[in-house]
């Protein structure tokens, strides 16, 4: 099993992964986690952002320019180039004879409901009260919200665009 690791440093990303690695080697499956979400890895480990902003999270960058500037200092700015598409021979052959019944599907509501569970019994994992809870501290900072705050002040303070 294949998925793309979580590098944000947030507590219920951190469980969410810790639970499917445990189920998934008592099933004896084997799993291998990918970091694709930056170049380098966000966290206080060796050449990661963090690790190169003194191991204090609240130093990574908040800026395209710093950002940059911390590019410039991390392995004397020698970002490593990027490695060559996999190829048709890189995957692996079908495994079995279920691989195609996990073909896309033609609508969303093809997807049947999980056998076995009453609908009543689904749930969310976290509610609103874990998202604003203040003494989180996750590694990226902002989101959507910021992002588009920070794009009106820009466009507002220069009207002549």
């Amino acid at each position: 099993m294949t998925w793309d690791a979580d590098e944000t440093g947030e507590p219920y990303a951190a469980c969410r992964d810790e639970a499917v690695r445990k189920a998934a080697g008592s099933a004896d499956v084997k799993v291998e986690e990918f970091y694709s979400e930056t170049l380098l890895p966000l966290g206080n480990v060796s050449g990661g952002y963090v690790k190169n902003c003194g191991g204090n999270a609240a130093g990574v960058p908040g800026t395209m320019s710093s950002f940059q500037g911390l590019l410039g200092r991390i392995n004397g700015g020698n970002i490593p180039l990027p490695m060559d598409a996999p190829t048709a021979n890189d995957f692996p052959e079908m495994a079995d004879e279920n691989d195609d019944k996990y073909l896309p599907l033609n609508h969303p509501c093809d997807i049947e409901w999980p056998r076995g569970l009453n609908r009543d019994e689904i749930g969310p994992v976290w509610n609103r009260a874990d998202c604003d809870n203040k003494s989180l501290d996750p590694i990226v900072k902002g989101g959507e919200t910021l992002a588009l705050e920070r794009l009106e002040q820009s466009v507002t303070q220069r009207p002549d665009w």
